[in-house]
């Protein structure tokens, strides 16, 4: 069975990225982890105690990595703290390899420098950037992709049914 987990960058509670995120991963076992209320520094010193190796070891054991990138990603995200750190953990023990990576971005334009950063991300640490995941017709392409033998959800069908 395929292990997920969610890594939402957002600083505050992001509606839009929490819903897309759970259309992904809609009836699959999931866990999810919030920046927002994850202590990571971007540079910590020896004294400070942050939650990143915990982060990591969360990482390590799913199959599965969903970041969810918040619109306004440059000031709303703790997204730039926690890639500081990912160069820490490949000297010694990558969590990130061969792990599949979705990056749930609900943007009307997607943000060309993101997708480039998460692309070199993906390559440097040997991830596979499988997709990334806008609305719910890209959340749906994603899930099927990824579990396919799960099923459209009821309230969609009954939404396409009756419009």
């Amino acid at each position: 069975m395929q292990r997920t987990l969610f890594l939402d960058t957002s600083q505050e509670q992001n509606q839009a990225v929490q819903q897309l995120a759970k259309r992904v991963v809609a009836g699959q076992p999931q866990q999810n982890i919030s920046l927002a209320q994850h202590l990571v520094f971007s540079a910590p010193r020896e004294a400070d105690e942050d939650e990143f190796l915990g982060i990591c070891e969360s990482i390590r054991d799913s199959n599965i990595l969903l970041v969810g990138v918040p619109p306004k990603w440059q000031t709303k995200s703790a997204m730039a703290s926690f890639i500081k750190r990912m160069a820490e953990v490949t000297e010694w023990d990558n969590p990130f390899s061969r792990k599949q990576l979705i990056l749930i971005m609900p943007a009307i334009e997607q943000p060309v420098s993101v997708i480039e950063l998460w692309s070199k991300l993906a390559v440097n640490f040997d991830m596979d950037l499988v997709g990334i995941v806008t609305d719910f017709n890209t959340a749906d392409q994603i899930r099927q992709a990824l579990f396919p033998s799960t099923k459209t959800p009821l309230n969609v069908v009954y939404q396409l049914k009756h419009h």
